[in-house]
């Protein structure tokens, strides 16, 4: 499980994607569906899980979902490519550690991206991280601190270069 401490993620799939959301006993699934032309390329299935597990869902109107606590997500599709995917709370209190996370199943896929590191391992599933800051740094030789992943299907991460992003896997 690959997990990001995010306000926002946009994630882009490569042709045409479609897609719904339901939720599970172990949170929120959104599939999406990329197709070119009259033929299905892939079926991803994204496990929205710990932000999103043991809550009711209150409302969806077009894939803004209201949930506990003043919070919301958002998904829309953007361009025809994209998938934004945004959560939100209004309950902020300054000093909180309240802290929304967004977790993705990594699945049999190989996934590439990340951090660039002294001990590199590829695919990118091999190297663990544990609230790990996503910054420019000295340890491990991070250099280079791209906020963005992508899988052998396509599937693409990218985190707003302005969000504070803490990653575990």
């Amino acid at each position: 499980i690959f997990c990001i401490f995010i306000c926002a993620s946009p994630q882009r799939v490569d042709s045409q994607a479609v897609g719904s959301v339901n939720s599970t006993k172990n949170g929120l699934n959104l599939l999406l569906i990329s197709s070119r032309g009259d033929s299905v390329v892939t079926k991803e299935t994204l496990e929205l899980g710990q932000l999103f597990k043991d809550i009711n869902i209150d409302s969806l109107d077009s894939l803004s979902i209201h949930l506990e606590a003043s919070t919301t997500m958002n998904i829309r599709q953007d361009n025809g490519e994209c998938l934004v995917i945004t959560s939100t709370s209004d309950n902020v209190i300054p000093g909180d550690k309240t802290q929304l996370t967004q977790c993705f199943q990594l699945g049999d896929l190989h996934w590439f991206g990340g951090p660039e590191r002294k001990t590199q391992y590829w695919p990118w599933e091999k190297q663990n991280f544990s609230d790990y800051s996503y910054v420019t740094k000295h340890d491990g030789y991070q250099g280079i601190a791209d906020p963005y992943w992508f899988n052998s299907n396509g599937v693409y991460f990218l985190v707003n270069e302005d969000v504070p992003l803490f990653i575990d896997q």
